[in-house]
C-alpha cells in the first residue's frame, strides 16, 4: 500500500542526508550513529531542511551510553518533543 511513499536509506546518516531532497519529507525515523556528534550532525541537517510539522524519531533516546539523549536534548529545546521512552520524538516547529 505505500511501496511508493516509505523510502529506507542505508549509508553514513551525515552523508546520506546531505544527499536527499529533505523537502518531500516529513517523517524521519533515526537510526543512525549513536555518538553525541553523529546525532546532533543528523538533527541539525533534518531540522535546518525539514518543513514545519515534519517529525523526527530517534531511537535508543534512554541508553545512556549512547550520546542520542544529549544531542536530542539540545535540539528539542528550539521544537516539540516528547520523550517516549527508548524512542524522542521531535515536532519541527520552525
Amino acid at each position: 500500500k505505500f511501496g511508493n511513499s516509505i523510502n529506507i536509506l542505508k549509508g553514513n546518516s551525515n552523508q546520506v542526508l546531505n544527499q536527499i531532497n529533505l523537502k518531500k519529507i516529513d517523517f524521519v525515523f533515526l537510526d543512525g550513529g549513536h555518538s553525541y556528534e553523529t546525532v546532533k550532525k543528523d538533527l541539525q541537517i533534518l531540522t535546518s531542511n525539514l518543513d514545519k510539522n515534519s517529525v523526527i524519531v530517534c531511537d535508543d533516546y534512554n541508553l545512556s551510553h549512547y550520546g542520542v539523549k544529549e544531542a536530542v536534548d539540545e535540539i528539542s529545546i528550539n521544537h516539540n518533543f516528547k520523550n517516549l521512552g527508548r524512542f524522542a520524538l521531535i515536532k519541527i516547529l520552525k
